[in-house]
């Protein structure tokens, strides 16, 4: 297990045994206002409040951060920039995360390309996998 595979599973530690509750989701809108709404972060959210969000990063591989009940300062961008905006959603009931909503968080796994750089997510839910995988530095679902 490579040195940020242990940090992860360190970080998320306190997620496990939760039940997932919701999910928001940030897209970007452009002025013709045609959005993409299975590309952009995601931040899941735990029973207790607490958060892990999953997003690319400048360098095309994953970032996940923990996140605490009640802190927004780790919001990803949003408002509006040049040639459109970028809006948060409730993406509780969008595929695939709705089949995951009411389960127990278990375990995770990266998932890594040839370089050994994180460029996806395995989460498991009981014995259901949701795998969470980035597309040209973007997380795609």
């Amino acid at each position: 297990m490579s040195a940020s595979s242990s940090l992860l599973l360190v970080r998320t530690a306190g997620l496990y045994g939760q039940k997932l509750t919701s999910i928001e989701r940030w897209a970007f809108i452009p002025a013709d206002g045609v959005a993409n709404l299975g590309v952009g972060p995601a931040h899941l959210i735990f029973e207790s409040g607490a958060g892990l969000l999953i997003e690319g990063s400048a360098d095309w591989t994953l970032i996940l951060q923990q996140t605490a009940s009640g802190d927004t300062s780790w919001r990803p961008f949003s408002g509006d920039v040049g040639t459109g905006q970028h809006i948060a959603r409730d993406a509780t009931n969008e595929q695939p995360f709705a089949s995951f909503v009411g389960q127990m968080f278990t375990a995770m796994s990266s998932i890594v390309d040839e370089r050994a750089d994180r460029i996806g997510v395995d989460l498991s839910f009981g014995s259901d996998r949701l795998k969470l995988r980035l597309w040209e530095g973007e997380l795609t679902t």
